[in-house]
């Protein structure tokens, strides 16, 4: 599976980066973080499919019409 590949990688770049002899990580820093690209893709991907804003309300300042039969009727207006 792809998803995989996404994982071992991003485990791989941890272990190159902040890896100690005994096996263990130490904790990484905000700025070394951002210097991890596998780490930002998949944060950036997962916040594009999975967006904080879930909905944006619209609010219409002119009627509209939903009519596809009759473009510009009285037909089901909001």
């Amino acid at each position: 599976m792809v998803h995989h590949l996404f994982s071992d990688a991003l485990y791989e770049e941890q272990v190159k980066h902040f890896s100690n002899p005994d096996g263990t990580f130490r904790s990484m820093t905000y700025e070394e973080m951002k210097e991890l690209p596998v780490l930002d893709g998949i944060i950036r991907e997962t916040l594009r499919i999975h967006s904080p804003i879930h909905t944006i309300m619209v609010r219409l300042l002119i009627p509209l019409s939903l009519s596809a039969s009759h473009p510009g009727t009285a037909h089901s207006r909001i």
